[in-house]
């Protein structure tokens, strides 16, 4: 998985059963990371046997990293949509 430190560094870890975390950007579930420890937060209840999902990068990752990072596009993703919108305005 793929963190932005604070600094602004992309660092990758291998965690384990967090790495079979599925991307959904409509996950209810969220990975959170502090300087010691990683969880993963229900915001919803978990059924027996549903799959958890999480927000690769919160959210807020760009297809080129989530191809980069994962091999994966999202058809739908406001990153892009957003930094489209800020190019045709000439920003």
């Amino acid at each position: 998985i793929g963190i932005y430190e604070s600094d602004g560094r992309h660092v990758k870890y291998l965690i384990p059963v967090v790495d079979m975390c599925n991307h959904r950007l409509d996950a209810a579930h969220d990975l959170q990371c502090r300087a010691d420890s990683f969880r993963v937060v229900a915001g919803k209840d978990v059924a027996l046997g549903e799959e958890v999902c999480i927000r690769y990068g919160d959210g807020k990752v760009g297809n080129d990293r989530l191809l980069q990072d994962y091999g994966f596009v999202e058809a739908a993703n406001m990153v892009d949509a957003a930094v489209r919108a800020e190019v045709a305005r000439g920003g």
